[in-house]
């Protein structure tokens, strides 16, 4: 007689966020200091690519700067308009393509 052995394994993931000195920059568009978000930080909160931000930044989407070592920081005041110009209703329907997020 053959003993049967069964493993159940449980996993779970929990992600912290732990909210630190904000980092707040000049956008030199908008004209004022404003909270600025790294590409991981947005995609990872509004679920889209982080191809789909570099995207936004290329063609003038999103406001950023970068800093002298190299890293992008993105305006959150131009990531809200991105949201809005989004939702708003248009005359085909809500303004925004099907599928389409941020």
């Amino acid at each position: 007689m053959k003993n049967k052995t069964t493993i159940t394994v449980e996993t779970w993931k929990q992600t912290v966020v732990r909210k630190g000195r904000p980092r707040a920059f000049w956008c030199h568009v908008c004209e004022v200091g404003t909270e600025m978000f790294t590409p991981d930080e947005i995609a990872r909160f509004a679920k889209i690519t982080t191809r789909e931000i570099y995207r936004r930044v290329e063609n003038n989407t999103f406001h950023f700067v970068e800093t002298p070592d190299g890293a992008l920081f993105v305006c959150s005041n131009s990531i809200q308009k991105s949201q809005n110009r989004l939702s708003r209703p248009t005359a085909s329907g809500n303004g925004s393509k099907p599928g389409e997020k941020l």
